[in-house]
């Protein structure tokens, strides 16, 4: 076994070479992962070991997540989508006491999964609206008379592309209302509120792995929190509604699997297959994991590099504010980009005309989040509620615009995207 560790081993380093991207030849994505050989032989290391599903790569990556999120509590998943719906549920079955909390805030610059969730589990989306100025929420004392209200049962926000928003300031306002609150990470790992990393202030976090985020474990989530009950209900909902906290392949951790009494159960019946809730599968994957866990150790290294290219990128296009604007961070904040966002100001162009010219130029974007989730198919027969108007995401909606700022994108490639801005300011 240890030749082919070594066999393995010596094909990465030797074959394996780090994506470059060709200006004008290849398309400049919005986002790549970053793989090294280690990764690479980590996760092929635990599909030789023969177990697939969590195990002691599960617990490593998320002991290793747990420390450098300085939370107690974490759970695994398959997806930042399934670790949303987890968490609203969670929050749904243990932090809303009363059926007259039927609203849920959260942003019109949303990601889907984000809100899925919300209507989900039976509650209605109240929308509020974002500053394109941050791409985020800013009105705080808006939030805050929001809470206040009894038919309001939480709020769920997401730092928008690795940004953060004051959300500091809003668990001060859930904790003094009593209502829950949901920060969606899924973009924002490694980014900070002062000392503090963004996701520690609310009642739960939720993270992606997917290949577009900082980190990657080919598919994959997370849900953390300092709240042990939580965690209880989360785990079960992850595993199948099950009772029990046993991991595959382990038995009777509570010393008295055939001893407990459940009122239409027989006595005694196996509390490892004991279902007390409504539950899904959603666990990850030991391969997963492993990639995972390996690509948690390049962190600060690859949320470093997001900075100065983000950095570069904007010192660069300052000249531009009069046709492009640029995005505010917020003070004491340090931001984890996923990407660099943007305004089309041009009052004769929009996203749509500028993304069709970049994309010409063998440069790739996105739309920022779905701009305004309400304008979109899928919110056509769904009950929402919004607050005033939604002006700030409709300006999103039609002008707002991201590139890549990730690690693999080099000088030359961000010079190239940046003479490519400069030009379309011309036609």
């Amino acid at each position: 076994m240890n030749n082919i560790y070594t066999e393995i081993d010596e094909y990465l380093h030797t074959n394996y070479k780090k994506k470059e991207f060709i200006n004008g030849k290849d398309v400049l994505p919005v986002s790549y992962a970053l793989i090294y050989p280690e990764d690479i032989l980590e996760t092929t290391t635990s599909v030789l070991s023969g177990w697939f599903t969590e195990g002691k790569y599960c617990n490593k990556f998320l002991r290793k997540l747990k420390y450098s999120l300085y939370l107690p509590y974490g759970i695994l998943c398959n997806s930042g989508s399934s670790a949303n719906l987890l968490a609203v549920t969670t929050a749904k079955n243990l932090l809303t006491p009363t059926s007259e909390r039927k609203l849920v805030i959260t942003t019109a610059t949303a990601f889907p999964t984000t809100v899925a969730p919300i209507i989900q589990n039976g509650f209605i989306p109240l929308f509020v609206d974002t500053n394109p100025e941050y791409f985020n929420v800013t009105d705080y004392e808006l939030i805050h008379n929001l809470l206040k209200r009894k038919d309001v049962a939480g709020i769920i926000l997401a730092h928008t592309l690795g940004f953060p928003y004051d959300a500091k300031k809003i668990s001060e306002y859930c904790q003094e209302t009593e209502k829950w609150f949901i920060e969606d990470s899924c973009d924002a790992l490694g980014a900070y509120l002062g000392t503090h990393p963004v996701g520690t202030f609310g009642d739960m976090m939720t993270l992606s792995f997917f290949p577009a985020h900082q980190i990657c474990s080919m598919e994959g989530g997370a849900v953390l929190t300092s709240n042990g009950r939580l965690y209880d209900e989360l785990h079960s909902l992850a595993n199948w509604g099950r009772d029990c906290w046993c991991a595959p392949g382990q038995q009777n951790t509570c010393g008295k699997r055939f001893e407990h009494k459940w009122n239409k159960l027989p006595n005694g019946y196996d509390h490892k297959y004991t279902y007390t809730r409504i539950g899904y599968n959603m666990k990850m994957t030991e391969p997963q994991a492993a990639l995972g866990a390996s690509q948690l150790s390049h962190l600060t290294d690859f949320v470093t590099a997001r900075l100065l290219n983000f950095n570069y990128l904007l010192d660069k296009l300052q000249p531009l504010q009069e046709y492009y604007g640029f995005i505010k961070i917020l003070p004491d904040s340090t931001p984890s980009p996923f990407g660099f966002p943007f305004i089309v100001k041009m009052p004769d162009k929009d996203a749509r005309d500028l993304a069709k010219y970049l994309w010409e130029n063998k440069i790739d974007s996105r739309p920022i989040f779905a701009g305004n989730i309400t304008r979109h198919p899928m919110m056509e027969h769904i009950n929402y509620e919004t607050i005033d108007g939604l002006e700030g995401s409709d300006i999103i909606l039609d002008r707002g615009l991201w590139i890549g700022c990730h690690p693999l994108l080099t000088r030359d490639n961000l010079d190239y995207m940046i003479e490519r801005l400069y030009n379309y300011t011309r036609l």
